[in-house]
């Protein structure tokens, strides 16, 4: 397996597009034999000739930056061709590149100006429901040097400022900053009962069967489902029990594997 170190490998122009079209059909024409994953934007959806190129010359999973499923979000993340696409699509875009073969991975952030409590909870139900297979979720970083954090610094809101001691906390799994409309405990709290619950078996194993009915490629939902369990031993290593109980990890995935609710 390998990884195309490109933020959109299939870009925006009719030009950026042929350069991926020739990357995926020489990879096939020269018999190469591997297994591979980048980043695209969502209108790789759009695109059914490049999804069945990049399937055939190894693609099995596809990074795509969802970040919010709320205009403000898309707004406080700039994600300007996810509100064009339209919220309500995302999921018929999701599936549109799962029915090539390709699973979806897909990236949520959580602490913009713009969330509530509420606004975390709705997300983390949304990540739930989604045609994602696997999801990366963070907090809110502002890293030195950034608008964010120039803004964020003027305001005496940056409150991990102490370098090089505070540099630990810039991991996306702590917060460094005062939230505009929650206090740091909220969020904090909030985002570990949102990794106890998407990252759970329960929830993982459902995801999993779902990409395997939409992708009907056993590798590209086996590597969806390594990909959440290497996220959910990243909170196991970070919070222990105090987030990933024993109950949590195997309770959940027993009784679903027996039939109950």
């Amino acid at each position: 397996k390998f990884f195309f170190v490109d933020d959109n490998i299939i870009g925006y122009s009719k030009a950026s597009k042929e350069h991926a079209r020739q990357i995926f059909k020489g990879i096939i024409d020269r018999g190469i034999k591997k297994t591979w994953w980048s980043q695209a934007s969502m209108n790789f959806a759009k695109e059914p000739e490049l999804l069945k190129l990049a399937y055939e010359s190894g693609c099995r999973l596809i990074f795509i930056g969802v970040e919010a499923e709320t205009e403000d979000g898309l707004d406080a993340t700039n994600k300007k061709l996810n509100k064009k696409i339209g919220i309500d699509k995302f999921n018929e875009s999701f599936d549109k590149i799962r029915e090539s073969g390709i699973a979806v991975l897909g990236s949520f952030i959580f602490g913009l100006d713009s969330d509530s409590v509420e606004d975390i909870r709705n997300r983390r139900e949304f990540i739930k429901k989604a045609n994602v297979d696997c999801y990366q979720t963070g907090i809110l970083t502002p890293m030195p040097g950034t608008k964010t954090f120039k803004r964020m610094d003027a305001d005496g809101r940056i409150v991990r400022n102490n370098y090089p001691k505070d540099w630990e906390y810039y991991s996306v799994y702590d917060v460094t900053f005062k939230p505009a409309k929650m206090t740091m405990d909220e969020l904090s709290s909030e985002m570990k009962d949102l990794w106890y619950d998407v990252y759970s078996k329960k929830t993982m194993m459902k995801k999993f069967m779902s990409g395997l009915r939409k992708t009907k490629d056993v590798e590209s939902s086996s590597w969806a489902l390594a990909t959440n369990f290497s996220y959910r031993n990243m909170m196991v290593d970070l919070f222990g029990d105090d987030v990933f109980t024993i109950e949590s990890l195997i309770g959940p995935y027993q009784k679903m594997m027996k039939g109950d609710s």
